[in-house]
């Protein structure tokens, strides 16, 4: 078990382990920040879309920010696109 325990200390000292070790950590952090951005633009795309169909609802610009998030100069844009 000793000997077991001493070669697995060797070879997490060496530096191509080190250097592997540390692209996984990046490559798993990469993968966390682009899942958050994919969510993010989800939710803004669905945000968009109540935005437009309050719009369509001729529900006043304030009252969608305030149910939607978004700023008042998004829904004016959204405003302009229709």
């Amino acid at each position: 078990m000793e000997k077991a325990i001493g070669a697995y200390r060797h070879v997490t000292a060496t530096d191509e382990f080190k250097e592997i070790e540390r692209m996984f950590s990046r490559a798993r952090h990469n993968e966390a920040a682009a899942l958050r951005n994919a969510r993010t633009e989800a939710e803004i795309a669905k945000a968009l879309d109540i935005a437009r169909n309050l719009l369509g609802m001729n529900m006043p610009p304030d009252q969608i920010a305030a149910a939607t998030g978004l700023t008042r100069e998004e829904i004016e844009g959204l405003r302009s696109v229709n």
